[in-house]
C-alpha cells in the first residue's frame, strides 16, 4: 500500500497495482459492485492485463507530448530497417566469409554474431548492424522497439498537439505523471482514493487522450461523443477532488520524488482549478480538439454526483461482502411491469 501522499516520478506500474480507488474504478462502481470486484485486483482470477498495441501507442505519445524527446528515446525506439543489416544466420555467415573463413565453432546464430564481434574489436573496425543484438540491446535498457509506421503516426500525432496554438501552451510550465493518493472518509470509513496526472500546472490538469475516427462526423463532435461514452467528466471530477487535497500533502511535507519546491508552492497556492482535455486522433489524419470543464460546470456537477455514489456503493459492498469475496447482489423475482420495458418496445 502506498502511503498518502503527492509523488513525483512514481512508476507507472507501482500505481496502478495499488488498491486505491482511481476513476476507472469509480467509473465501474457507477455500473455495478461486481464489475468493479471482477475487474479489480481483489479478484484472484483476473486475467493478467496484456499492453495491447493500441495503449502502447497512446503511451508512446504520452511521452513524446509530456515529457519530450529524450524522455521519449530513452523508452521507444524505431524497428530497426535497412538493408545492411543482419538478420539471419546466413546473412551472419555471409559477413564472416567476406574477410575469411567462418571458423568451426561458429556454429549457432549467437556464436555466429560472437564472432563478429571479436573480429570487430581485432581489427578495430565499427561492428555492422545486427538485428538480434539490437533486439537485445533495447530489452536491456528497457526501451519498445516500434515498427516504422506506428514510429511516424506517433511523431505525426504528437507533432500535432504541440503545433496547434490553441493546445501548446497546455503542456508548458507543469509537471507530468504526478500521483496523489489519499483517504476520504465516506459514512464513517475510510476509503483510500488515487489520481495520477497526466500534467499538472498551477491552475489546471491536463489530460491527454486518443479516440479512433472511425465513425463518421467531425473530430470535434466524436471527442464529445467520447467524452459521454466514455465518462470521461467522472474522471475530471474525481481529478479535480484529488486536486483539492494537494495543499493539505505539500503543508504536511508528504511530497516524494523529484521536484521544483518554488513551483510546488505555486500549484499549492492557486485557486480556482480547471481540468482539460486534449484529444489526439489515432488514425491516420493528425487531427486534435481540445475542452475545458471549470468550476460551476453542470458537467461537473453530474460527474461529482456519480463520484459520490460510486463511493457510497463501494463502503456498501465492503460492508456486505468484504474483500475476498465477490460483489455479487442477487434481487427477489418479481413480476416485470410495461414500464420496466424500454419505451419503444410498446410502440
Amino acid at each position: 500500500m502506498i502511503p498518502d501522499g503527492l509523488y513525483f516520478g512514481l512508476d507507472e506500474a507501482e500505481y496502478h497495482a495499488d488498491l486505491a480507488l482511481g476513476s476507472s474504478d469509480l467509473k465501474r462502481l457507477a455500473t455495478g459492485p461486481a464489475e468493479y470486484w471482477f475487474g479489480s485486483r481483489l479478484n484472484p482470477d483476473r486475467e493478467a492485463q496484456e499492453t495491447t498495441p493500441a495503449q502502447l501507442l497512446g503511451k508512446a505519445v504520452h511521452r513524446l507530448v509530456l515529457e519530450g524527446k529524450r524522455s521519449f528515446a530513452a523508452a521507444f525506439e524505431r524497428y530497426p530497417e535497412g538493408d545492411d543489416l543482419l538478420r539471419t544466420a546466413d546473412d551472419l555467415a555471409a559477413w564472416i566469409k567476406v574477410r575469411g573463413p567462418v571458423p568451426s565453432w561458429a556454429k549457432t546464430k549467437p556464436q555466429k554474431i560472437a564472432c563478429i564481434l571479436d573480429m570487430c574489436e581485432a581489427s578495430g573496425e565499427d561492428p555492422p548492424r545486427i538485428l538480434d543484438a539490437i533486439l537485445a540491446e533495447a530489452q536491456a535498457d528497457g526501451r519498445a522497439l516500434l515498427k516504422g509506421p506506428d514510429f511516424d503516426r506517433i511523431r505525426a500525432a504528437a507533432g500535432s498537439v504541440l503545433a496547434n496554438p490553441h493546445l501548446a501552451q497546455s503542456f508548458t510550465g507543469g509537471a507530468s505523471e504526478v500521483s496523489l493518493f489519499w483517504t476520504d472518509e465516506i459514512d464513517g470509513e475510510p476509503v483510500r482514493r488515487k489520481a495520477r496526472f497526466d500534467y499538472l500546472k498551477p491552475r489546471a490538469i491536463v489530460d491527454l487522450k486518443s479516440i479512433s475516427t472511425g465513425r463518421r462526423g467531425r473530430f470535434p463532435a466524436l471527442c464529445r461523443r467520447a467524452l459521454a461514452e466514455w465518462d470521461y467528466p467522472v474522471q475530471a471530477a474525481a481529478y479535480l477532488q484529488a486536486r483539492a487535497r494537494l495543499p493539505e500533502m505539500v503543508a504536511a511535507g508528504r511530497v516524494f520524488g523529484d521536484h521544483d519546491p518554488a513551483w510546488l508552492t505555486r500549484v499549492a497556492a492557486a485557486q480556482d482549478h480547471a481540468f482539460v482535455f486534449v484529444f489526439w486522433a489515432s488514425g491516420p489524419v493528425p487531427l486534435t480538439w481540445g475542452t475545458t470543464l471549470s468550476p460551476g460546470n453542470p458537467v461537473l456537477d453530474v460527474a461529482e454526483t456519480t463520484v459520490r455514489d460510486a463511493l457510497w456503493t463501494y463502503v456498501a459492498a465492503r460492508r456486505a461482502h468484504g474483500l475476498d469475496r465477490p460483489w455479487i447482489e442477487h434481487e427477489p423475482l418479481n413480476e416485470i411491469s410495461i414500464d420496466d420495458l424500454p419505451g419503444w418496445w410498446s410502440r
